[in-house]
């Protein structure tokens, strides 16, 4: 007798209508209004939810109505309509086609297209049918099996991160052995029970090479560029900061100029060291005025080497003020160009010691900055040669010498620019000081321009990539090496 009930599937309830007995109708319109009833209730739901949802007020209600909606709609469109699992949409697709044990039927007929496909022995087909109808089994059978391999893959990999490790490993284990392995194996001994009419058939010789030039392919080292995400710019920049806080007498610079070294770029001028200096002259014309008069005074007389000694004094500091004074002034540090200029810069503005007034980049040489993923650290050494590819288009590539390699991961980024959280290539995740940390270890790569700077860099510094070569790697080594990795990160070692 019919019989209702909840099954639970990966732990989470559902509700279910046992209809077995469908089959027994004789009229397919029969028992497709049976395959698509519960459909067709689960969309009704979803709709009068969806309705409801439009009119409710924000509240529980309303998000309660809103989840009866979505899980309507997609576990109706996504689950019950698939046709590669044994819910509704399978029964529809076998009463549509006529074809009752679809999925087993399917799957002989698919085993037995791929091995005259790849060996080619002449063996009947499991099923007298058309060739139409056979095709359409087989590359069905085909569909369903990619769809079990990434449905079981998936399945395992939330098992395993659901339970603790140890669980989680044997459970992941249980998975892939009996829905995935077991089913290959259960096919490999077929072929092994056929070795004999295999190995006759001439065609076999296709997929043997196929197999074979594809493993020398995996195995063959053919990678030998590497490419890392780096940074050029002049190996010479300096940001230069007033002496002294002081007021801005003349500018003799601009945006973008370029300058020699010693080359004055702004005038600037203090009040303190004015005051200082005023001061500093009235006390030496009074210790002056008292050395001159000391010969009708007896105490000036008296006091001649004591303000003797005052005046070489003062004298002294003026010489440091005035010394001070010229200091002042802002000078190229070396031959560049001023890429950089403080906002508003302008004749009588205040300056603070601490505040950068220009920037001056050098205009000989210029350094790469980058990062090595932790993939290819062994494959670049100290010295290799390699040319700087930079995103814009407009701007030459530039060769550039690898200098050294840093011995542990950067901890956050220092250049913004590669981060991918600023559009660049690197893999980030901002931390809670909004610094951009690595989501992969990341090794710090520094490097020399070659030959001479291009004046197209000079202006900014510009983002690109690094390409040097390095020690060839098979893609088999490095699948090899990514599942070690995996592995001595799982077991805790």
């Amino acid at each position: 007798m019919p019989v209702l009930g909840v099954a639970f599937i990966l732990g989470a309830p559902l509700l279910y209508c046992d209809v077995t007995d469908a089959w027994r109708l004789q009229s397919r319109k029969a028992r497709l209004q049976v395959d698509t009833a519960g459909i067709l209730a689960d969309l009704a739901v979803a709709c009068v939810a969806t309705l409801l949802w439009a009119f409710l007020p924000p509240g529980i209600v309303r998000h309660f109505v809103f989840s009866l909606a979505t899980a309507g709609w997609v576990l109706s469109l996504t689950m019950n309509l698939n046709p590669f699992m044994k819910f509704d949409g399978y029964h529809i697709l076998s009463d549509i086609v006529g074809i009752e044990n679809l999925q087993d039927r399917a799957s002989a007929i698919g085993c037995w297209r791929l091995r005259e496909i790849l060996f080619g022995l002449g063996v009947p087909s499991p099923e007298r049918l058309s060739p139409r109808v056979t095709m359409g089994m087989a590359v069905y059978a085909w569909l369903l099996w990619l769809y079990r391999l990434v449905l079981f893959t998936g399945i395992a990999l939330v098992v395993y991160g659901f339970f603790f490790k140890l669980a989680g490993i044997v459970l992941f284990a249980v998975e892939i052995g009996y829905f995935v392995i077991a089913p290959v194996l259960r096919e490999l001994r077929e072929w092994w029970k056929m070795r004999r009419s295999i190995l006759a058939s001439t065609r076999v010789l296709i997929p043997v090479g196929a197999v074979l030039g594809l493993a020398v392919l995996l195995a063959m080292p053919l990678a030998s560029k590497v490419r890392i995400p780096a940074v050029l710019e002049a190996e010479k920049i300096a940001r230069v900061y007033p002496a002294l806080a002081a007021e801005v007498r003349k500018i003799h610079v601009h945006h973008g100029d370029r300058v020699t070294a010693g080359a004055r770029l702004v005038s600037l001028d203090s009040t303190l060291l004015v005051q200082e200096l005023d001061i500093n002259r009235l006390k030496a014309e009074v210790v002056a005025m008292r050395l001159a008069r000391g010969g009708s005074d007896t105490t000036d007389r008296e006091e001649a080497m004591v303000l003797k000694n005052e005046l070489s004094a003062l004298r002294q500091q003026r010489e440091g003020l005035e010394r001070q004074r010229r200091e002042l002034d802002i000078e190229a540090p070396f031959d560049g160009q001023i890429v950089e200029m403080l906002a508003a810069l302008h004749v009588g503005r205040s300056l603070n010691p601490k505040e950068a007034v220009l920037v001056v980049r050098g205009d000989r040489g210029g350094s790469v900055r980058g990062v090595l993923d932790e993939r290819d650290v062994w494959r670049v050494r100290g010295g290799t040669d390699g040319v700087f590819i930079p995103d814009d288009l407009n701007l030459p590539a530039v060769p550039v010498r690898v200098s050294t390699i840093s011995q542990s991961a950067l901890a956050t980024l220092d250049q913004v620019e590669l981060a991918s959280s600023h559009g660049g290539r690197v893999a980030d995740r901002l931390d809670a000081r909004r610094q951009a940390v690595p989501v992969a270890a990341q090794y710090a790569v520094r490097g020399y321009v070659a030959a001479s700077m291009p004046a197209a860099f000079l202006a900014r510094s510009s983002a690109g990539v690094l390409v040097v070569e390095g020690a060839p790697e098979s893609a088999a080594s490095r699948v090899w090496r990514q599942v070690l990795k995996v592995l001595v990160r799982e077991s805790g070692m």
